[in-house]
């Protein structure tokens, strides 16, 4: 898949249409995630934030963002417990 990708860059293919590939290709957000940093050479913290805010993954965005949110309010409930 890095490969292919590679392939769309070098063909002058922006992150975004490549992301829209990478997920037409069954790739995960976290495959998605590690092959940016790689073909990029960007921050994971960067690939993250493009990965989420991507069309190609914007069906994904509000559940992934509620899902945090609970960890989030989880780790504060257990930090005041302790």
């Amino acid at each position: 898949m890095v490969d292919a990708a590679k392939k769309l860059s070098i063909d002058g293919s922006s992150s975004e249409e490549i992301l829209v590939f990478l997920r037409r290709q069954g790739c995960s957000k976290v495959e998605a995630i590690k092959i940016l940093v790689e073909l990029e050479g960007v921050p994971l913290s960067e690939a993250k934030r493009r990965v989420h805010c991507s069309r190609a993954w914007a069906d994904t965005r509000q559940r992934d963002e509620e899902f945090h949110e609970s960890i989030d309010r989880a780790s504060k409930r257990i930090e005041t417990a302790s």
